[in-house]
């Protein structure tokens, strides 16, 4: 187990974007359907979370169909999932934080645009959390190395305390702890059609949980973050970080990619889709 201080090397662009199912049973119709026979619904209040920031990448409520099940459960995403828990130390101070060998299945939304849509995408933003990460006890832990000084020693790869940590109520929370956050594609989509942008830095959490402490910071603001919105990341408070806003290459139906819960992340816009 590598102490904080040792760098450890990211996963390579083959062990971001692998694939976790096989292209012919990812472009099948009952895969990319919204409609597809047997599928279930089930609406909340963070279903009508995308309307609610100005866009709407055609994000639709369903978690238990046939395909979903499918791909959650596949031996490839298993072990793609498996490899990826890995990269984080899981287990210190005589404590085991989380299994990485084992992953729970984690239900989310289908996201299907038309050819020919346009769409606004999503702006640069993380979601591990928002006020809860500087407020409560647990995440204070979990950051220690941020606020007691030792700056340099912080390894966004320390899962100490992350699995304890509460967050606060609302429609953007997430109670489990994703090691990583991840996308199936169930068609092709070249880099340039509105895809997945991040800003491929995790040690960036650093700089984002310290900005809100400066002296050019209003005492009532955490820079614009606030409960029941995502984690925000702005040109005005964190323009040189954006600057490393990067887009994910082309990707085959069937191709998955992956990014540390930590970081920033985007939807581009896009207009006149193809594909």
């Amino acid at each position: 187990m590598a102490p904080a201080s040792v760098p450890r090397a990211p996963p390579s662009a083959s062990e971001m974007a692998a694939s976790s199912a096989p292209r012919s049973i990812a472009v099948e119709p009952g895969w990319r359907s919204p409609s597809a026979p047997n599928t279930s619904r089930s609406r909340g209040p963070a279903d009508d979370f995308f309307g609610s920031v100005g866009s709407r990448p055609e994000i639709y409520p369903i978690y238990w169909s046939p395909p979903q099940m499918q791909a959650r459960q596949s031996e490839r995403m298993a072990s793609v999932q498996a490899f990826l828990n890995t990269q984080w130390t899981s287990q210190s101070d005589g404590v085991q934080w989380f299994d990485p060998a084992r992953d729970s299945l984690y239900p989310d939304r289908i996201r299907r645009r038309p050819e020919g849509a346009d769409s606004a995408g999503l702006g640069p933003h993380l979601d591990p959390g928002t006020l809860d990460l500087w407020m409560t006890q647990a995440y204070q832990r979990a950051f220690r190395r941020l606020f007691d000084g030792t700056v340099e020693q912080y390894d966004p790869w320390d899962a100490a305390h992350r699995t304890a940590g509460p967050q606060y109520e609302g429609t953007t929370m997430c109670s489990a702890f994703r090691t990583f956050q991840g996308w199936t594609a169930l068609s092709d989509m070249d880099h340039d059609q509105g895809v997945l942008h991040t800003v491929p830095i995790p040690e960036a959490m650093g700089y984002l949980m310290l900005r809100p402490l400066l002296d050019d910071v209003a005492d009532d603001d955490m820079c614009g973050v606030t409960v029941n919105q995502v984690f925000p990341a702005s040109a005005r408070w964190h323009p040189l970080l954006l600057e490393a806003l990067s887009g994910i290459p082309d990707v085959r139906a069937g191709d998955s990619v992956w990014w540390h819960c930590d970081m920033i992340h985007s939807v581009a816009p896009v207009t006149s889709q193809r594909g």
